[in-house]
């Protein structure tokens, strides 16, 4: 399959109505960041990553938010769900979990994606949608931005883009 973003069962926000459980392959918008895949050109060559960390101190589902929302905007098409991979969080640590999907947005709409063209367009919010993929892509597609895209939201003056180039010269020097 070779998705841009790869998903265990157990991590995929179902909708209401479920799709077969002997699907292999789901086209999915939100997910949980439990345990994820990232294929090559979205780790160097995306805008997906690094997490940015800068809501942790009142959610840590605001970085893997951004991340989900980057990915099904950036990458559409490319973000599987499979449910016949398991995987298990046998406990997680305290962390904060305040949920307020509002206060959670204001940072990406007004920092990261500020174009309200380009959100209309690509953006779907915090939506649950999964789409049977009956048949497996080729292994040779590429999932790479053009650099011209990449800087265009990187080299953005805000406080996200800016804590995001100080995270990927930390991580990716």
């Amino acid at each position: 399959w070779r998705p841009a973003v790869a998903v265990p069962g157990a991590a995929i926000h179902f909708p209401q109505v479920k799709p077969p459980n002997t699907t292999e392959a789901l086209l999915i918008t939100s997910y949980d960041a439990m345990a994820n895949a990232f294929h090559r050109d979205v780790v160097f060559d995306s805008i997906v990553l690094p997490y940015w960390d800068g809501q942790d101190s009142f959610s840590w589902w605001s970085s893997q938010l951004y991340s989900i929302y980057l990915a099904t905007m950036f990458h559409p098409n490319e973000v599987y769900g499979f449910q016949t991979v398991g995987v298990i969080n046998g406990a997680r640590g305290k962390y904060p979990m305040g949920w307020n999907l509002e206060y959670m947005n204001e940072p990406f709409i007004n920092e990261c994606i500020r174009d309200p063209a380009v959100r209309a367009e690509r953006w779907k919010g915090f939506v649950s949608e999964t789409v049977p993929q009956p048949v497996v892509q080729p292994s040779t597609r590429q999932h790479a931005l053009k650099q011209e895209v990449i800087d265009s939201y990187v080299k953005q003056n805000t406080k996200y883009w800016n804590r995001i180039r100080e995270i990927r010269s930390e991580v990716m020097p």
